[in-house]
Formats: C-alpha cells, sequence, structure tokens
C-alpha cells in the first residue's frame, strides 16, 4: 500500500474520532450550561484555600470524564422515548385524531415522558384514584361506617314493642356470608362486614321478641339508584349495584348466573336480616322500610371494615358501587347531602386542593368513572400520583400486575410482575392505565395512559407493553462504553 493510499484510509477513522469528541464536548458544554448557578462572588484568598480540592477528590465538574454518565441518561431516556412513540405508533392501537396519551414522572414530578399530557380524554375507572384519595383525607383511613338499630324504646324482657328500624350508614361492603365467600373479582372472596355479625349482635343486646315490624331505613342518602347520565344497562349488567345508604350483597338479589339487582335495596336487607334473625330464635312481625324517628334509641350496631379496607376493595376489584357510595357519604358529610351531586362537588375541591396541576385536568360527573362524560388528561392523573409518594400513598392498595386484583391475569410472564402497580379502566371504547411501576434502579415512577377509540380490542395488551418499558428503564449503554473512565 502507497503512503497515500495509507492515508486515504486514515482519513475517515480521524473523521469518526472528530466527531465523537466533538459530540461528547458539545453534550457536556449544554450540560454545563444547564447546570444551576449561583451569583458571583469573589472570593478571599481565605475561602480559595477552604475550597480548594483536596487530594484525591472526586472528578471535577468541569471534566469530560463526567460525559459517559450524561450520556447514558440521555440515551436511555432516548430509548424510552422511542419504545413509548412504537406503542403508540402500532395499527391496532392507533386512533383518529391522536386520541391518546402518556405521561411518565419520576421521583418529584420530574417529567420522563409525555405524549398530549393536557388532552381531555375518557378516564374510565382511574376517576376512582381521587375518589380513593378524597375517602381516605376527608373521612379518615381508620373511620368506620355504621349500620344503626334502634327502637321506640329499649327490649324489655327481651320483647321490642314496637317497630325495629336497622339504619343504613353506607356500608359498601355489607353482606351475607355465602355471597362474601365469592363475590370478589373473577369469584374470589370479597372483603365484609357481615350481615350474620349484626344479626348476633341483636340477639346479644336482649331481643327475642319484635311486636312490631323490622324497618330498614336509608335516608341517609338520595333515593336515586343510579347517576341520571348512566347507561340503565349499567345496573342491569351488574356493573353497579342500585345505590343505597342500606343494602346488603352489593344490592344484589343474585350475581350467577346472571345479576338480579334488588328493586328495594333496604327491604331487601331487612328481609335478610329477619331470616337470619329466625334462625336465632327472634321473632318479628314483618318487614319493610320506614324512618326511625329522631327520637328512636340505640339498640346495637355493626362496624364496616376500616376505610383503608373499603378503599382497597374499591381500588383492587374496581368496584363501582363502592366508589359511588363512597361519593354520596363524601357528599352527606362534606358537601350538603348524601347525593352524587354533593359528593363529586368535595372531589373537585380535593383536586383544587392537590394543586393546579390535578384540579386543571379533571372535569367529573362521578365518583366510579362510568359517566361517559367524565374527562382526565393524563398530565392530572400523573399530578395526582405524584401526590401520592409516601408511604401513606396508594401504592400499597392498587393491584398489582400478574398478582392481584384487576390486573391478576396482565403482565403475567413479563419483567413488570409484581413490579407494576395502577388502576386499570375499562369502556366501550376507553383503555386506561395509572399507576406506578419500580424501575431497574429500584426507583418509583408514576405514569398514566388513556387511550379512547383504538381500533382493536387487545388495546391494553399494547397498553401493558408501556409497564414493561418503565420497569426496564433506564436502559441505554453503560458509561464506560461512552468514554474515558475514572483516572
Amino acid at each position: 500500500m502507497t503512503a497515500r493510499g495509507a492515508a486515504r484510509r486514515a482519513r475517515p477513522r480521524a473523521r469518526s474520532a472528530l466527531a465523537t469528541s466533538l459530540f461528547l464536548v458539545a453534550a457536556v458544554c449544554a450540560a454545563l450550561l444547564a447546570w444551576p448557578v449561583g451569583p458571583f462572588r469573589p472570593l478571599s484568598g481565605t475561602a480559595r484555600a477552604a475550597d480548594a480540592p483536596a487530594a484525591g477528590r472526586a472528578t471535577p465538574v468541569l471534566s469530560l470524564r463526567r460525559a459517559p454518565a450524561f450520556l447514558a441518561r440521555l440515551a436511555a431516556g432516548h430509548r424510552l422515548q422511542d419504545g413509548i412513540d412504537r406503542v403508540l405508533a402500532d395499527a391496532r392501537l392507533a386512533t383518529t385524531g391522536g386520541r391518546a396519551c402518556v405521561v411518565v414522572h419520576a421521583a418529584g414530578g420530574r417529567a420522563v415522558y409525555a405524549r398530549h399530557p393536557d388532552l381531555a380524554l375518557a378516564p374510565a375507572s382511574t376517576v376512582k384514584l381521587l375518589t380513593a384519595v378524597t375517602a381516605l383525607r376527608r373521612i379518615g383511613p381508620d373511620a368506620r361506617l355504621s349500620t344503626d338499630v334502634r327502637a321506640d324504646r329499649l327490649p324489655v324482657d327481651g320483647v321490642v314493642d314496637g317497630d325495629l328500624w336497622v339504619v343504613g350508614g353506607g356500608d359498601p361492603l355489607l353482606a351475607t356470608a355465602d355471597f362474601a365467600a365469592s363475590a370478589g373479582l373473577s369469584g374470589a372472596p370479597r372483603p365484609a362486614s357481615r350481615l350474620e355479625d349484626l344479626a348476633g349482635a341483636i340477639v346479644a343486646a336482649g331481643v327475642r321478641q319484635v311486636h312490631g315490624r323490622l324497618l330498614g331505613d336509608d335516608h341517609r342518602y338520595d333515593t336515586l339508584r343510579s347517576v341520571p347520565t348512566w347507561k340503565p344497562a349499567y345496573v342491569e349488567q351488574g356493573q353497579s349495584g342500585p345505590l343505597s345508604a342500606l343494602m346488603v350483597n352489593g344490592g344484589f338479589t343474585r350475581l350467577r348466573p346472571t345479576p338480579l339487582p334488588a328493586s328495594a335495596p333496604a327491604a331487601d336487607a331487612v328481609a335478610r336480616l329477619a331470616l337470619l334473625l329466625a334462625q336465632r330464635g327472634v321473632q318479628v312481625a314483618g318487614v319493610g322500610e320506614g324512618v326511625a324517628p329522631q327520637g328512636a334509641v340505640a339498640v346495637t350496631s355493626l362496624a364496616s371494615l376500616p376505610m383503608r379496607q373499603i378503599v382497597t376493595e374499591m381500588l383492587r376489584d374496581s368496584d363501582n358501587t363502592t366508589a359511588e357510595l363512597l361519593t354520596k357519604e363524601l357528599g352527606f358529610r362534606f358537601g350538603g347531602g348524601g347525593s352524587t351531586a354533593a359528593g363529586v362537588s368535595v372531589l373537585d375541591a380535593m383536586a383544587r386542593a392537590l394543586g393546579r396541576g390535578v384540579a386543571g385536568g379533571l372535569v367529573l360527573a362521578d365518583g366510579s368513572g362510568l359517566d361517559r362524560s367524565n374527562r382526565a388528561t393524563c398530565g392530572a392523573l400523573t399530578a395526582l400520583l405524584d401526590t401520592q409518594a409516601g408511604p401513606d400513598g396508594l401504592g400499597a392498595l392498587l393491584p398489582v400486575a400478574a398478582r392481584s386484583g384487576t390486573l391478576v391475569a396482565r403482565f403475567a410472564g413479563t419483567p413488570a410482575a409484581g413490579r407494576v402497580a395502577a388502576k386499570t379502566g375499562s369502556l366501550e371504547g376507553v383503555v386506561a392505565l395509572s399507576g406506578y411501576a419500580t424501575d431497574a434502579r429500584d426507583e418509583r415512577l408514576a405514569f398514566t395512559v388513556l387511550v379512547n377509540d383504538p381500533r382493536d380490542d387487545v388495546a391494553h395488551v399494547l397498553v401493558d407493553r408501556v409497564g414493561v418499558l418503565l420497569v426496564g428503564y433506564p436502559q441505554g449503554p453503560a458509561p464506560g462504553e461512552l468514554g474515558p473512565g475514572q483516572p
């Protein structure tokens, strides 16, 4: 080979090395320009000596040795962005008008990824995230709802001379033992406060006979059994029970083979209780509905599960009935009445209290997400998750990938199994997932994915790919592959 040929072959290598060096320098300069710097103050000789780097100290800020770590983070961010972009570009998920959004935040709300963060979409059951936060903060995680038994006067020699009222306190998980044994998701047991325990408490209070009737009192909430703007089929299909402050077994007389809602939930509840009392030797003259007089005395009561357990059941099983009863309870306590509208006003107030980033992106008509007029942005839901980052937040209450609740059959066999905890959302034309992913550094990322009008019914499988990408973040070349290491 001639000297001239060798020189020609060397030029591309030289140009490549020069380009790499220039890229490294440019990247470091960009990082340094972005570095927060305070106002300049001249240093005294003493200050200069005190602040001078000690021998063997870490690499100075102005050093190319810092470039590899910076570039590794940059590469990881680009890889995540490209991966999520590919998911959203999948033909099976593609939607008209760009009706999809994704937002990912690291600790402290630092944006990691954002696609249409302010696009308002139907959020489905991710609305329950705000309902959960509001119930836990306003009512309290240890609070219990009470189902009370009252009479005109206390029993004498085991006899109640008059009617006995069962006053509903809005307990959404009041149930018979056989119902609770299989009423959870996919027929699993469901946490419950048992109607049998209330019957036992009445017997323990000394009641042996009721000369009057056993009356169900559900006046705590309004008489609307569903949200007026819902599809009527929601109750018929069992997506929500008929809403009442006093109901048993979710307001259904049966769930299988097809759901059958109770036409009068309070009357159904006391009819079931009367049967349990009869089994315990207590006779009543009849059953019905009625409002307990203000002067009625307390005979006994049954406390619900703690609010934290009620909220956990709501989130993990995506229980619409529980969500709507909690919404009415919030309205009763803090909104001026036990109605959905009053409860939604309390949810709105909580959104405002959580900050502009949350309140500015939520427009709600109910507390469960069934209403198709609900709107949320990915930015608002992720900002809400940012407020729940502590040990008492929502992370421990959510369904876990391939482990529990509505995620038990999703993410199986993927790296996301056990590392994603999120609220699902599913309505006709709506797919949603909002929660937390534990990344490759064991740090938690908050994320939201909302898709409206997907072209294929397997859209949730594609949405799950976002969770898999997040648990692998940050993926990219190691710093040692990008430049000089430590001296």
